[in-house]
């Protein structure tokens, strides 16, 4: 287990790719589990609205689905499994560090600096991803970061459609 975790933070700093990974069910398993915890630990912290939570399920399911897509496409199906389990590890634990940066920095440094580093930490998870894709795909990195980059203004734009229309709906 700690392997696996130290794994996951040397693909978060691009040392390592999802080839890292074994290509099981059980540690896709172990990274849904670190997604989860990722929610309760942005929910708990953040206090975010649980009527949210349905939005983001399913823009994050819609940005996985384009990853799984576009590596079938490519014809590398046979490492999607590794593949997103790096994904959806990796961009977890970059969740909670961004969270935990973000309430650890703001009583020493303030709102505007805890949330700016937050939010930096949070971006870093698009070239995480695009390397992740890169090497997935056996291309360089600048196409794992346009699709990345793609894959980040599809859950955007998913997620707020989903809560604009439901704020347009409950009002």
């Amino acid at each position: 287990m700690i392997t696996l975790l130290k794994a996951y933070i040397d693909i978060v700093a691009l040392r390592k790719g999802p080839e890292d990974i074994p290509a099981s069910w059980l540690v896709l398993g172990i990274s849904l589990l670190l997604l989860a915890m990722a929610w309760v630990v942005q929910i708990s912290l953040l206090n975010l609205r649980a009527a949210a939570a349905v939005p983001v399920v399913v823009a994050y399911t819609a940005g996985l689905f384009l990853y799984v897509s576009v590596a079938r496409f490519a014809g590398f199906g046979r490492r999607i499994l590794p593949m997103l389990s790096a994904l959806i590890a990796c961009g977890s634990l970059l969740a909670m560090f961004s969270v935990a940066a973000g309430v650890l920095i703001l009583p020493l440094l303030g709102d505007a600096v805890a949330n700016a580093i937050g939010i930096l930490i949070f971006f870093w998870s698009v070239p995480v991803k695009g390397h992740i894709v890169a090497r997935t795909l056996d291309k360089h990195w600048f196409i794992g970061i346009a699709i990345a980059v793609i894959e980040f203004v599809l859950r955007f734009t998913i997620e707020t459609s989903l809560l604009a229309s439901q704020q347009g709906g409950g009002a």
